[in-house]
């Protein structure tokens, strides 16, 4: 997670393995993919 995470640009939030945390960071990989997606799609 942690990895994906830097690779997003995205601090890791919380404790490592904590359920709770894992959802939010996660989530916030979610929104991250989704919105450069988003982005790639109006380059086209």
């Amino acid at each position: 997670m942690s990895g994906a995470l830097h690779h997003a640009g995205l601090p890791l939030e919380g404790r490592h393995h904590s359920g709770a945390d894992d959802a939010w960071n996660i989530a916030a990989l979610v929104l991250r993919i989704l919105s450069s997606e988003g982005s790639s799609q109006a380059r086209r």
